[in-house]
């Protein structure tokens, strides 16, 4: 059993009715200690700060004890003063601030990514047809997803010799699409994406992301690895794909770096 004081702020104050308040686990995890909130509290507390589909923090959520920034699988010391924030100007990230990741070590190759890209880009179920392209590493057995990285300075964009042929989604921002009508199949977006990730159909048709009008349907179906699936990766329950608000992009590898550094 430890005993952690829960400070609360902004919204939290609403639903706790208290400033703060000494809390006991029977776990030293952070996600005991928001059960036991939510046992106090109902879960309207737990809700407000995850997604309880993902695990993670909602964005603009900040959890933090004695100046360490938690994530919902943090161990908790006795004694741990947690504070809990939310952004509340503003709301939630924006998509435009979102960013679309691929985390190598999770992808098991099952290629669900490609079928449904190809299903949606094409009508047709066929890997070939996606813009999304998994590879396997014989040597050593792992997968790696080749995704467009929709940079801010979009060199496939730049080397096109027609503009009408690549242009910027109407919607997603920062999204550069192909216009097949204009695209005379040249592949020069092929050879200066430095990622590899402008892949060419069967019939030399240009394939590149254009983050399915903001939804990324590879995202919504790649399967969810368990968390902490082997000792070597201390992740929580987590996708290998994800498009996730720009703060929490790199936390798999902050948490894998804090595993290490523990070891």
């Amino acid at each position: 059993m430890i005993e952690i004081k829960a400070v609360y702020h902004a919204v939290f104050e609403e639903l706790a009715g208290r400033r703060g308040e000494q809390i006991t686990i029977d776990q030293s995890s952070f996600g005991a200690l928001i059960e036991q909130l939510d046992l106090r509290y109902g879960r309207s507390f737990g809700d407000t700060l995850l997604d309880r589909r993902t695990g993670y923090f909602k964005a603009g959520v900040i959890a933090l004890a004695n100046g360490r920034q938690l994530e919902p699988s943090t161990a908790l010391a006795d004694g741990d003063e947690v504070v809990f924030l939310v952004a509340m100007a503003g709301g939630s990230a924006p998509d435009a601030n979102k960013i679309f990741r691929a985390n190598r070590e999770l992808c098991t190759g099952c290629r669900i990514c490609e079928m449904v890209c190809s299903m949606r880009q094409t009508g047709v179920l066929s890997p070939y047809r996606a813009s999304i392209r998994v590879s396997h590493n014989e040597e050593d057995g792992t997968f790696a997803p080749a995704i467009c990285r929709h940079c801010r300075k979009p060199l496939c964009k730049e080397a096109c010799p027609v503009p009408q042929a690549m242009r910027f989604h109407e919607v997603v921002t920062g999204v550069v699409v192909v216009d097949a009508e204009h695209c005379i199949g040249c592949l020069a977006c092929v050879d200066a994406c430095p990622f590899g990730a402008i892949q060419v159909g069967p019939e030399q048709a240009v394939q590149k992301c254009d983050l399915c009008d903001g939804d990324p349907l590879c995202v919504k179906y790649c399967p969810e690895r368990p968390e902490n699936f082997s000792p070597r990766q201390p992740f929580p329950r987590a996708k290998a794909l994800e498009y996730v608000p720009a703060h929490q992009a790199t936390r798999l590898k902050r948490i894998k770096v804090a595993a290490r550094e523990r070891e």
